[in-house]
């Protein structure tokens, strides 16, 4: 019997890449070499570029090593294979220079999105690309970790050189391993120190045992992610919305501790709108309780729809709008993300205050970025004159 092969329009082929993705996480390589092997190869060309785009290759590379229709696939699959191996065994060593020197510190921290998630949520840890380390310490543990990683060979890197005043403040801490790689020290999902009534001591007292360590109860991470991701702008890539299907789908999650937290926390629209986007990419169910329960509603609901999704809330699921301002101009970007991220949180007073700190911070980090170079000017003119003068020459 003939079966016909259909290969859907190249605009519909993030879909199959989600597909594609989803499966392999889920252990079904057999299905998802299916689907690969449906394609033509102008199809699984553009398939390859939008996996490789949004982080998802190696999970395409899984499913390529099964699928037969295309001679080349499994060669290349291969290549792209023990490239992900070798990246995931540079995580490996810097995660262990890393945990060997907090442990020996005493400094208690967790593993947060994809360092938790490479070993929990996927078949391989290889399989879950990672860009770097992520750790998550307390607040009064943020300088001294940085310290103990700086005693054990990393360096502290300068994120946003023009924003020392920003940067003095975040809840973030950047550092550059000794055998290369990057480790990013968080204290909270975002790096301002305002807007998110976040319990973080509660964080740390129900983490949960995984793999490597410790890691957030899954009703916390998924808040993490649902924070994190609102103060990207929305714009991470489909990466973190994987995260989160398979983190609703392999983790019993209490429904209604998570509602309650986010509620408490002040983040209940952002957990609304990661959920409802999970739904649209990967068509992971969500109870219509929970998702009634975290709605927003009035001129912000009306707003977010407009943004973000529209339908929201449909039990049908809603329908992404295009990623706004995506490679657009940076400051456009710099506007898009905490403005999103305002209309994101629920109460009026931490919005204000972020919104203020974001807009204070900002002026003070453009004064710095002037008096410090005329500073250093003024210094640089006055040691010359110094010097010409000591040895007897006219300034």
């Amino acid at each position: 019997m003939n079966v016909e092969r259909r290969t859907p329009n190249l605009r519909g082929l993030g879909d199959v890449v989600r597909r594609v993705a989803l499966e392999v996480a889920r252990g079904r390589d057999v299905e998802a070499a299916r689907v690969v092997d449906s394609l033509d190869a102008v199809a699984l060309e553009e398939v390859v570029r939008v996996a490789q785009a949004e982080g998802l290759l190696p999970l395409v590379a899984a499913a390529g090593l099964l699928a037969g229709r295309h001679p080349t696939l499994s060669e290349r699959a291969e290549a792209w294979m023990r490239e992900a191996v070798r990246r995931d065994l540079a995580v490996d060593r810097l995660l262990r220079q890393a945990s060997d020197l907090l442990e020996r510190a005493g400094v208690p921290f967790l593993l947060v999105k994809g360092t938790c998630f490479r070993d929990t949520l996927y078949p391989a840890s290889w399989m879950r690309l990672m860009a770097d380390v992520d750790l998550l310490v307390s607040r009064a543990d943020l300088g001294r970790s940085v310290r103990v990683l700086e005693g054990g060979g990393f360096w502290a890197r300068s994120s946003y050189p023009t924003r020392p005043f920003s940067m003095r403040h975040s809840l973030e801490r950047q550092l550059d391993a000794p055998g290369g790689g990057l480790l990013e020290v968080h204290a909270g999902p975002t790096y301002e120190p305002q807007g998110l009534a976040m319990d973080l001591d509660g964080v740390f007292a129900r983490a949960v045992r995984v793999p490597r360590g410790l890691a957030p109860a899954w009703e916390d991470h998924l808040l993490f992610v649902a924070v994190h991701q609102a103060r990207t702008g929305m714009l991470a890539g489909v990466r973190p919305f994987l995260d989160a299907a398979r983190l609703i789908e392999a983790c019993s999650l209490d429904w209604k501790v998570l509602a309650e937290r986010a509620r408490s926390w002040g983040c209940a629209t952002a957990v609304f709108y990661l959920l409802e986007t999970v739904r649209c990419l990967f068509g992971t169910e969500v109870p219509a309780a929970v998702l009634a329960r975290l709605a927003p509603g009035g001129w912000r609901a009306a707003a977010l729809q407009a943004l973000l999704l529209r339908g929201a809330g449909d039990p049908a699921g809603g329908r992404l709008r295009a990623a706004p301002l995506r490679g657009g101009p940076a400051f456009l970007y710099d506007v898009w993300r905490p403005s999103l991220y305002a209309l994101l949180l629920d109460r009026a007073g931490p919005r204000i205050a972020f919104l203020a700190w974001v807009a204070g911070s900002r002026a003070v980090d453009g004064c710095l970025s002037w008096v410090e170079p005329s500073a250093m000017l003024a210094n640089a003119v006055l040691k010359r004159s110094a010097r010409a003068f000591n040895n007897g020459l006219t300034p």
